[in-house]
């Protein structure tokens, strides 16, 4: 599918925008997209799946990798039996945890020496049967905590790495049937979808219903915090019941405490940390494996994992985790900033040898309004930098200490939930999930007829679209580009102006314009397009009485969809 943009003057009625190409997302004339499971040890790394993701409406995405606390950049190359190359693609390889906060302690980024890594990347159509794939390092390992970063990169080796399971790509009907699908807003092929995990709960846990209910409180705790409250109407939820042996995890009464027997092999003091509470690679491979088994490759955006132990601790990276202590829920949010739309942590509580950067949306180095990234939500009369006082409480400027630095650095608001517990997120942090949720998803779930080349008879053709639950959202129609007046719903029925002349190949547009935007984003103006072709011109009757003919004509592709931007 393609994905364009456009910026848009907004004056009075919206203007039909000059549409741009901005990038590709998966559709059914590009190469296939893969979900690739990765795992590494001191051994080297391993392809334990490559799994074909069936086309959906939604973009693929790697998960974890906005917010990963290192990257390793690659070359992948595709072969087969013959270790001949197949297929080409760039690859990012999203590596690492994050340790909850706690107190004044900072969430720590760091990269064990085992884990997995799940990447979604252009392929070769399935029949060509991959064998194997190279990885070739393409550019320096990057991130939070890089010596390890670059440990793990010099291993990417460049002999070719056996697929050990291929999967052909799948297209489930009824939705899985060992899963609780608690949230269904539509479509999982063009919605937000969370898969939702437990460790540590018995038979009986399970029976008397104490999973189910921990899962509430973290969907009901999303469903509360903005902007979660509003696009949780495009985030669908399931609830995978898995039965442990034992209740709670290892080492709940110390390092190197009593051990449990769980299936996803959780525990606390991972790496020394008594707060981060992980699975081990065997149980980051068995909950990626329970997604895909049960909602499917690429389907799946996010996996969190709950731990069924009172304990505080957690741990963010492609899989989050958290006990179900008093503030499970406000810290799951939090780390789900970093993982999702890669915020930076805003306390600054020093971390020392944390490597120096802003390019996290929400903290930055300048404190003049020219330079600074959110100068569009600041009101010329704060001053900047701006006193750290109630006085400007709520309001967006240039508060001067974030990402662990007391001075130097500067971040949005005084609050906010990336800097302490018990906030709402910052108008910037709001902004920067809006923008992420919405270019993954397709804001027009369907289209009727399909877009492409219609045929309109006497009795007209009734054109319908189908958009995302979501607040302000608007349809305008244009015929040849040129608008149609007080056509605001999500249909239109148009009917022939004339017969096509013999030798007549003039090609006439119907287009509708999707737009949806929020107050929680400036400046922009989320869209999508839908466009048909007829050979004969068309026209709107208008409250039953008199007609309107569009004139010119009209070429496009059947589909566009992207963001656009808007001053006025």
């Amino acid at each position: 599918m393609l994905k364009r943009s456009a910026r848009i003057v907004l004056s009075g009625a919206l203007l039909l925008p000059l549409l741009l190409w901005a990038g590709v997302a998966r559709g059914a004339e590009s190469d296939p997209y893969w979900q690739i499971t990765l795992s590494y040890d001191e051994a080297g790394w391993r392809v334990v799946k490559a799994a074909e993701i069936p086309e959906m409406a939604k973009e693929v995405r790697t998960p974890g990798l906005a917010g990963a606390p290192g990257t390793i950049d690659c070359d992948l190359e595709w072969l087969d039996a013959d270790r001949k190359v197949l297929h080409t693609a760039p690859v990012e390889i999203p590596l690492g945890q994050r340790v909850v906060p706690q107190d004044a302690e900072p969430c720590i980024p760091m990269i064990p020496e085992t884990g997995v890594a799940v990447i979604r990347v252009p392929g070769p159509a399935f029949k060509t049967l991959p064998a194997a794939l190279r990885m070739r390092q393409a550019a320096p390992a990057r991130g939070k905590s890089v010596p390890a970063a670059i440990k793990l990169a010099a291993s990417v080796g460049v002999d070719s790495m056996p697929i050990e399971e291929l999967v052909p790509a799948t297209t489930k009907t009824a939705g899985p049937q060992s899963a609780t699908k608690v949230r269904d807003t539509g479509d999982d092929a063009n919605r937000f979808v969370m898969v939702v995990l437990g460790d540590g709960y018995t038979a009986q846990n399970l029976s008397d219903g104490d999973f189910a209910v921990h899962t509430s409180n973290l969907l009901d705790a999303f469903a509360a915090a903005s902007p979660w409250d509003v696009y949780f109407n495009v985030t669908n939820v399931y609830r995978v019941d898995v039965e442990s042996n034992d209740q709670g995890a290892d080492n709940e009464d110390g390092e190197n405490g009593t051990q449990r027997d769980t299936y996803f092999n959780t525990a606390f003091w991972t790496s020394s940390i008594e707060r981060l509470l992980y699975a081990d690679g065997t149980g980051q491979m068995r909950a990626f494996d329970a997604a895909d088994d049960l909602v499917g490759p690429g389907v799946w955006d996010y996996v969190f994992l709950i731990v069924n132990s009172t304990k505080y601790g957690g741990g963010g990276g492609s899989i989050p985790v958290a006990s179900v202590n008093e503030f499970a829920s406000e810290v799951s949010i939090h780390e789900f900033g970093h993982t999702f739309p890669g915020l930076a942590d805003e306390y600054d509580s020093p971390y020392p040898g944390y490597p120096a950067g802003d390019s996290e949306r929400n903290v930055d180095f300048d404190s003049d309004f020219d330079n600074i990234k959110w100068n569009k939500w600041i009101d010329e009369s704060t001053p900047l930098p701006t006193p750290d006082t109630f006085t400007y409480e709520g309001v967006v400027g240039a508060f001067e200490g974030a990402r662990y630095l007391t001075s130097g650095i500067f971040r949005p608001e005084r609050n906010c939930a990336m800097r302490s517990l018990g906030q709402q997120f910052c108008r910037i942090c709001k902004e920067a999930h809006i923008d992420d949720i919405m270019s993954l998803v397709n804001l027009v779930d369907t289209a009727s007829p399909t877009p492409g080349t219609v045929t309109v008879t006497e009795e007209g053709l009734e054109l319908r679209v189908s958009a995302l639950n979501l607040p302000n959202i608007r349809f305008e129609w244009f015929i040849d580009n040129v608008g149609v007046p007080d056509q605001t719903a999500d249909t239109l029925r148009v009917y022939p102006a004339s017969t096509k002349e013999s030798g007549e190949k003039a090609v006439h547009s119907i287009r509708v314009f999707v737009t949806h935007g929020s107050d929680d984003v400036r400046d922009v103006i989320f869209f999508r397009e839908r466009v048909w072709q007829t050979d004969v011109p068309v026209f709107v009757v208008a409250g039953g009485e008199g007609e309107g003919e569009g004139e010119g004509e009209g070429e496009g592709e059947g589909e566009g969809e992207g963001e656009g931007e808007g001053e006025g």
